[in-house]
Parts: C-alpha cells; sequence; structure tokens
C-alpha cells in the first residue's frame, strides 16, 4: 500500500433550504473572500495528495475553474437527490483500483473547515489498531461522517450499503468500526466543523468570522 492520501469532497447537495441566497456552496467566506468550497477544497489539497469533488451543478465546476481552481479531480454525481452515500460510492468506484493509505470524506459547506482539524484526524487514525476504520469528528453529540479520515476497509462497508440501496451515509457507518473524535466542546470553536445548511446558519457564520476568525 502506497502512503498516499485521497480526499473526496461531497458538492452535490441541491441547497433547497437556503432559498433565496441560492447555492449555499457558492455563497463567499465573507467580503472579497472565496465561495465556501473552494476553501474547503483548498484546505483538502493541504493534506490529500489527489482530490476529489463529487458535484452535480456544472456551474458549481466552471466557477470555481475560472477562479483557479485547476488541480482537483471533478466526478459528476449524477444521482445527487439520492444522497451522499451514492455519491461517495460512484467516486469511489471511479477512481478504481487506485491505491492510498487513507481517504478523507468532508463535506462541501464547511466554511470554517482548517487543514489541522484534517491532519488531526489522520494522526488519531495511524495511532489506532488496522482494525479501526476511521476516524470521526463529533460535534454537539453527534458524529459526522462528512468530516473523518478513514481506511481503506472502510470502502467494503460503503459499497455494501450501495448495493443494498441504502441512501444514507449512517447506513455505511454502522457497519463500520469507527472512533469518534470530540471536537470544540466550546461553543466559539464550533464554526471549524460545522456546516451551513440555512440563511441564519450563513448570518451566524459570518457574525462568528468577524468575530473571531478576523481577530
Amino acid at each position: 500500500m502506497q502512503d498516499r492520501d485521497i480526499a473526496i469532497v461531497v458538492a452535490g447537495g441541491q441547497s433547497r433550504r437556503m432559498k433565496p441566497l441560492g447555492d449555499k456552496l457558492l455563497l463567499p467566506r465573507g467580503p472579497g473572500d472565496v465561495p465556501i468550497l473552494l476553501h474547503v477544497v483548498q484546505r483538502a489539497l493541504q493534506v490529500a495528495d489527489d482530490v476529489y469533488v463529487a458535484y452535480a451543478n456544472e456551474m458549481l465546476r466552471r466557477t470555481l475553474h475560472d477562479l483557479g481552481l485547476t488541480n482537483a479531480r471533478w466526478i459528476r454525481d449524477r444521482l445527487p437527490t439520492a444522497g451522499p452515500l451514492q455519491a461517495i460510492a460512484g467516486v469511489l468506484r471511479e477512481i478504481g483500483q487506485t491505491s492510498f493509505s487513507t481517504f478523507f470524506l468532508i463535506a462541501g459547506d464547511l466554511p470554517g473547515i482548517t487543514h489541522d482539524v484534517l491532519r488531526r484526524l489522520k494522526k488519531e487514525l495511524l495511532q489506532l489498531d488496522k482494525d479501526v476504520d476511521g476516524v470521526v469528528v463529533v460535534r454537539a453529540g453527534r458524529i459526522q461522517p462528512l468530516l473523518a479520515c478513514y481506511r481503506p476497509s472502510a470502502i467494503r462497508a460503503i459499497d455494501e450499503a450501495y448495493l443494498a440501496g441504502e441512501t444514507r451515509l449512517m447506513a455505511a457507518i454502522q457497519r463500520m468500526n469507527i472512533q469518534p473524535m470530540e471536537w470544540a466542546p466550546d461553543e466559539a470553536l464550533s464554526w471549524v466543523v460545522r456546516p451551513v445548511h440555512t440563511p441564519d446558519d450563513y448570518q451566524e457564520w459570518l457574525v462568528w468570522r468577524d468575530g473571531f476568525e478576523t481577530s
């Protein structure tokens, strides 16, 4: 097995809950800043040798390409309404037999994500026994399977859930041996691992960014 890491950024959501703001992945992280998805992919590129973006919206890909993102690999999610499990399984099948030692799964709607979180996930995973399939961030008492680092052994569980017709990523997680990684019990740091789902979330993020990230 090569000492090589990949990352899959899941960016195929429909952003239905974001009306009237539009596609949340294209919203700027702040005034004059890059789109949220571009920030996420840039952080992934800091820790992975190859980054694959599972996307549905062609305008999303073109916009990020025009902003200079040319070193990620884009894989079209043909069934964006089927959920992230289907998108992830599709990427893994398209990648095929590419060898890697770990892979990250990262949601595309994490405006505050840092490379430190991703590096810590990998570090903790490598310190655990080989029978542990992945380390997954826990926020507010709930595991976040789209902010995690997995061993290739996790692919079997993903494939089994996919073939069983499941749509929830948790259906694959329940087939794995995972280690939770607590993050940000202090609410002041929660946006480092917190996704944006609604316009209210986005406004909360902007307030946090102005008061914390830029301080």
